[in-house]
């Protein structure tokens, strides 16, 4: 539990999923999907599109956030992926952090 000015919020059942946002490739594979939502993203596109990544590790991530329901896998013919709502729903209260941490130069 966190009391944040007069607020109790129970932090248990969120930790799992703090902790994917933690691991390398997580935020950066949900942006990826969130500045490309025209284009389909297949795996191989993915890693292209991150320079340097390790495809085992790209998959790896991209299973943790289908589990956990903030991508989802489509299937037109090929494998696509796509930020579901509630990914982008993270990724909007997070912005606010990425926003702070810019103009602090915290980075």
């Amino acid at each position: 539990m966190v009391k944040f000015n007069d607020e109790l919020v129970c932090i248990d059942n969120s930790i799992e999923l703090f902790r994917l946002l933690g691991k390398k490739y997580t935020i950066m594979i949900m942006t990826l999907l969130a500045n490309n939502k025209l284009k389909n993203q297949n795996f191989n596109k993915i890693v292209n599109d991150l320079p340097g990544s390790d495809k085992t590790l790209i998959s790896l991530r991209i299973k943790q956030l289908t589990k956990f329901g903030i991508i989802e896998r489509k299937s037109y013919g090929n494998i696509t992926y796509e930020l579901t709502d509630r990914g982008n729903e993270i990724l909007r209260l997070i912005l606010p952090l990425f926003r702070k941490m810019q103009y602090d130069q915290l980075i």
